[in-house]
């Protein structure tokens, strides 16, 4: 009992002296991702905002895709990846403007970006 008191009181005296004991709120994220290639994309596999894994449906015509969306999931499991026939593919992992990722691959490997 004198220990819940102690805490207490401390909680109390911390407030009453201008500290404050609420947990900001994380900044939600921005994210991009970016897929290109010079021949059309023939896959492409992403991680939405909640964390779920995504194949993203392809026409075999596209050169280029992109999707954005806001994320305030703390230590976010960001992830895209794509594959083109047998041609450079390039992945890009934009956080709020900025490139944190970016990776260029050739053949039937494909490229991956995970931040």
């Amino acid at each position: 009992m004198a220990l819940t008191a102690t805490l207490i009181t401390a909680a109390v005296g911390a407030t009453a002296f201008g500290a404050s004991l609420a947990i900001a709120p994380q900044t939600p994220d921005t994210v991009l991702y970016v897929i290109s290639s010079d021949r059309p994309i023939t896959a492409i596999t992403w991680r939405d905002s909640l964390g779920h894994m995504r194949d993203q449906p392809v026409d075999g015509t596209q050169h280029t895709w992109a999707w954005t969306f806001t994320s305030d999931v703390a230590d976010p499991p960001y992830f895209v990846s794509a594959q083109s026939a047998g041609a450079a593919v390039t992945c890009r992992l934009i956080i709020n403007g900025k490139v944190t990722v970016e990776n260029t691959t050739t053949g039937q490997t494909a490229a991956t970006c995970h931040g």
